[in-house]
């Protein structure tokens, strides 16, 4: 599956999100379902984050996407998150500890991304936050990452 992605999508170079995706595609769908579902996902993408439609900021503005496809894009996508976590309230004394312990919040936000959380939280919710991400795209990923933060807020320090 993942050589026909890379055959029929020449701009897709790096999308770690893409593996687990079909891995958990795969518990629920047959090969061809999943094969599908992914190509529609991979093409809305497409559509989504095309150059020369970015400035429909309405589309943007829904992060209805859910794969990006090159790495520059993929962190990107975690420097979006960033800026979206540094104006909240709780995100400073975070941020804060996670500096004074020297730990890199950034290299944990790529492992939750391009995870989708597996391995962080049981599959039972994991598969909860997927399902979601299915039908909202990839902002339910940064709803779920800041909602961990503030949830584990005074386990953090």
């Amino acid at each position: 599956m993942l050589w026909i992605f890379n055959k029929t999508f020449p701009k897709l170079t790096y999308c770690p999100m893409l593996v687990p995706v079909i891995a958990l595609k795969l518990l629920f769908l047959t090969e061809y379902e999943t094969y599908v579902t992914c190509r529609k996902m991979l093409e809305e993408s497409t559509e989504y984050l095309d150059e020369k439609k970015q400035y429909d900021s309405q589309k943007m503005r829904g992060l209805r996407w859910h794969f990006t496809f090159a790495q520059e894009d993929f962190y990107k996508s975690i420097d979006a998150f960033y800026t979206y976590i540094k104006g909240r309230k709780n995100w400073k004394k975070i941020e804060d500890h996670f500096k004074s312990i020297n730990f890199d919040f950034a290299e944990l936000f790529k492992e939750w991304f391009a995870s989708l959380f597996l391995g962080f939280y049981p599959l039972k919710i994991v598969l909860q936050i997927f399902f979601a991400y299915l039908n909202e795209g990839i902002k339910i990923y940064y709803r779920y990452a800041y909602a961990t933060l503030k949830t584990f807020k005074k386990q953090i320090f």
